[in-house]
């Protein structure tokens, strides 16, 4: 092993001491130690050890530097290893709810590394009631699976006997494991690493690699999958210089994709842990001795096991040389796929960055949100929202004051009465196709919006157009309607050329959804699905001088932390709708970042569990209340997300004045929970479980979504609830189970959208009901009280008395729990500095762009 660097990793959950360890070792280093650290500011190093801190690297006197992960794990250990001078050894902090061995994995990919220890921090006084929380307990018991040795740490604050209480209850989890007792002034140094490995591939690995080969890497890249046989066929065929091959891949028939780790001829096929992406469905990389065969050879071998059915489409590979002696041996790229983690795809499209030409200039927008198509007037959603918004145009648009503002209606008039609305058109506006915008297409669009778009109640006053010339459209209504002007915006009534839209197709799969004709701003003008979009000026927009950009391209990503990174690095320019609070803090500290809260007053987003109320057993009220009362959201807003988002009670966004407060708050009671799923029929049975469901989440964001899935698995395991996560590949797939209701429970996030006749009344009518429309009643909800109250609010012009309405409303919906509702989404934009006429408006960024410009070009 001489002549590696030796790696440790130190792990433990939040509290148990990982800072203070790290700054003894930093302080009493015996040679010159890396340090990467989460956040270096916690470490809290004297000042008089500091030789220089520069950016995210501070180094010390005694020639140790101790680095921050802002950036990512991937780039740190990168700047490490491409450091001039060789470190003694490297020392990573594990977060506090990760696992430790993840990171270790690394000695194992890295020829030039070798994994010294993982030690793992425990808290005397909190590791017993840690391993019984039921929220934590499971990732808790995962920190100590593979440590090496164990640090009880803050011995000196309990007496002996619960000193040994502690140790007992380590050694019953880890028998035979090194427990050192410590005290803050009391902390060893490094171990010495005279440990087994901890994994039959680390056994096999140490005796295969010689630290004084040239090594070479081979990356092998498909779309497609694997016969399970014959993958097995071909890794026995490759050649033994192979050492090692590892990352995610498909397999026929199966319906997640799996990671495939293989050394010498030992492989094993598991499932991708959760939240990894690939970009590929098969991405492996290999390192082997200098000896190693041609790419092509190795791909011959792996492409005979491709399965026919569908045929893959060949992706380059590549191979490279790789010296062990130099710090650049495998670099990020390898280190990223062999850890099956997507942090950030540099390639938006050929040729394409954030720029600045003298006639407007690019802009590059990060986006989590995969649109299925670009037709606001039949989707709802941001997806659908942002790009729709810059394509077409509305009659009106709002400033941030909630005030509408003239855009193809240059000017309206509500009638006396409040049964009609009267717009007069502009005269110069023409759809991107060159034809003249008139009030036909008014009227077709808004007739096109009422029979197809998921909020049913929006239009549902509308009785019929009238056009008694091109540029008058008059809104005829039923009842009068207090929020038909604000329905008007852009994200809720795109006009549609009816010359394209009209000619007797299916709205909802039209072909021109895909390749859209407006009358916006900007055009698209490619889309590649998945990856990215492409908006550019249209030349003829009927407002003089807007917009005042050339381009829009808008980067598609899988993983809000390479979204971040991105931004970070000025790889894109925009990163919109934000909701990680740890994202946020990331991103207030970068200094070339301005990041807002405006632009969301009309949105009034709402984190929630959503019920298939059909489903059984689902279908029992005491069932839905049952898993309300255990799902704990003081927990999730003030744990997870750090008490920083609102908590939400009612179908009513935090902070509207229709909130009704005295609705039923499930505050945690299991006991209550357990009782109302007996008194529903579904006891305990012997392995302590009632019944199993399944939860789903929008993909691409893992505070708000994922990880409260995952949380609410281990928190409903507590009243006998077996719940499974299932993950989307993307946003359409999770629509598409929705709106079909093939689920049993899923995370949303939907808005009131400024009135609850446009955002809210949507989801709890039963008339509401329509399969294969997202964002509809998908819960299937139905109550007729709750139908008499909506139809009421729709048309009440009083503010006393709708807010009336909508209180008994939301007293009857929280009972019936046809959803849970946890907290207000804390959303914020993000823009690099140097752009100004920001979308401020109570729309923001679902709003047209056509103001927003480059003041100062970035460097390109």
């Amino acid at each position: 092993m001489s002549g590696k660097t030796p790696v440790t990793v130190i792990g433990g959950f939040l509290g148990s001491g990982k800072t203070t360890y790290l700054n003894h070792l930093l302080r009493a280093a015996s040679g010159r130690y890396a340090v990467l650290v989460n956040d270096f500011g916690a470490v809290n190093i004297d000042a008089s050890l500091i030789a220089r801190h520069d950016g995210e690297t501070m180094t010390l006197a005694n020639g140790c530097v101790c680095c921050s992960m802002s950036t990512g794990f991937i780039d740190t250990l990168g700047r490490i290893l491409d450091d001039k001078t060789p470190f003694d050894h490297i020392i990573i902090e594990a977060s506090g709810v990760g696992d430790p061995w993840r990171i270790a994995e690394i000695a194992l990919v890295e020829p030039i590394l070798r994994l010294n220890a993982v030690v793992v921090l425990a808290d005397a006084a909190r590791i017993a009631n840690l391993l019984d929380d039921a929220r934590v307990g499971d990732t808790v018991r995962g920190q100590f699976d593979r440590a090496h040795v164990v640090l009880l740490t803050k011995v000196d604050l309990l007496d002996r006997a619960a000193v040994d209480a502690a140790r007992a209850t380590l050694s019953a989890l880890r028998p035979g494991i090194a427990i050192v007792e410590t005290t803050e002034h009391t902390l060893p140094g490094l171990p010495d690493g005279a440990f087994k490995p901890a994994s039959r591939f680390a056994a096999i690995d140490a005796d295969r690699i010689d630290h004084e080969h040239n090594f070479r890497r081979w990356s092998y890249r498909r779309n497609g999958a694997f016969d399970r046989d014959a993958l097995a066929d071909a890794l026995k065929a490759l050649p033994p210089q192979l050492l090692r091959l590892k990352g995610p891949c498909r397999i026929a028939g199966d319906a997640a994709p799996s990671l495939l780790q293989m050394v010498g001829q030992d492989f094993a096929l598991t499932s991708l842990p959760a939240g990894i992406a690939a970009s590929d469905d098969i991405l492996l990389v290999g390192v082997g001795t200098d000896a190693l065969p041609d790419a092509s050879a190795l791909d011959a071998i792996l492409d005979a096991a491709l399965h026919p059915d569908p045929p893959s489409e060949r992706r380059t590979t590549s191979m490279s040389s790789i010296r062990s002696h130099r710090p650049r041996s495998l670099k990020a790229s390898l280190l990223s796929a062999a850890l099956g983690l997507a942090l950030v795809a540099t390639a938006i499209a050929p040729g394409i960055k954030p720029a600045h030409a003298a006639d407007g200039g690019t802009l590059v927008i990060a986006s989590t949100q995969v649109p299925r198509h670009f037709n606001g007037a039949v989707q709802s959603g941001l997806a659908t929202a942002m790009p729709s918004t810059q394509i077409f145009a509305s009659p009106l648009r709002y400033d941030d004051n909630w005030n509408p503002q003239p855009y193809l209606a240059k000017s309206w008039e509500i009638a006396p009465d409040g049964l009609s609305v009267t717009l007069k058109l502009v005269d110069n506006a023409l759809f991107h196709d060159g034809k003249p915008v008139t009030s036909e297409d008014v009227a077709f669009s808004i007739m096109t919006i009422k029979a197809n778009h998921p909020f049913q109640s929006m239009l549902a006053a509308v009785d019929k157009v009238d056009t008694p010339d091109p540029i008058t459209a008059i809104i005829r209504l039923k009842h009068p309607h207090p929020a038909l002007l604000l329905a008007m915006s852009p994200a809720l009534m795109p006009i549609l050329p009816k010359h394209v839209y009209g000619d007797g197709q299916d709205i909802k799969a039209h072909p021109a959804n895909l390749k859209p004709v407006g009358s916006g701003p900007y055009r698209l003008t490619e889309y590649k699905q998945g990856e990215y979009y492409t908006l550019e000026k249209f030349d003829k927009f009927f407002i003089t001088g807007k917009p005042k950009l050339d381009k829009i391209v808008v980067k598609l990503v899988s993983d809000s932390n390479a979204a971040v990174v991105s931004l970070e690095r000025g790889d894109v320019n925009v990163l919109p709708f934000v909701s990680n609070t740890r994202d946020i803090e990331r991103i207030e500290k970068m200094p070339n970042v301005t990041i807002t809260d405006k632009g969301f007053a009309g949105v009034g987003p709402i984190n929630w569990l959503a019920f298939n109320t059909k489903k059984k057993p689902l279908d029992d009220v005491r069932v839905r209340q049952a898993i309300a009362f255990a799902a704990n959201r003081e927990f999730i807003t003030g744990k997870l997300m750090g008490g920083k988002a609102k908590t939400a009670t009612s179908p009513i966004a935090p902070g509207s004045l229709l909130l009704e407060p005295g609705v039923e708050m499930y505050k945690l009671d299991l006991a209550k929970s357990a009782k109302l799923l007996d008194d529903a029929g579904y006891p305990k049975a012997a392995d302590g479980t009632r019944m199993s469901l399944t939860i789903d989440y929008i993909p691409g964001d893992e505070e708000q979504q994922r990880n409260i899935a995952e949380y609410l698995r281990s928190q409903l395991k507590r009243v006998g609830i077996n719940l499974e996560v299932r993950a989307a590949p993307d946003f359409p797939t999770w629509a598409q189970r929705v709106s079909n209701w093939d689920f049993d429970l899923t995370m949303d996030n939907v808005f009131n959208w400024g009135d609850p006749v446009i955002g809210v009344n949507r989801t709890y009518l039963s008339s509401n009901i329509r399969k294969g429309i997202i964002w509809s009643n998908t819960q299937q909800y139905s109550n007729p009280k709750v139908d008499e109250l909506l139809a009421a609010g729709a048309q009440e012009t009083s503010p006393e008395k709708r807010k009336a309405l909508y209180s008994e409303f939301q007293k009857i919906v929280v009972n019936d729990v046809p959803i849970y509702f946890i907290n207000g989404a804390p959303y914020r934009n993000a823009f690099s500095k140097g752009l100004d006429g920001l979308p401020t408006s109570i729309w923001g960024m679902m709003s047209p762009l056509d103001e927003l410009y480059w003041e100062v070009p970035p460097k390109t």
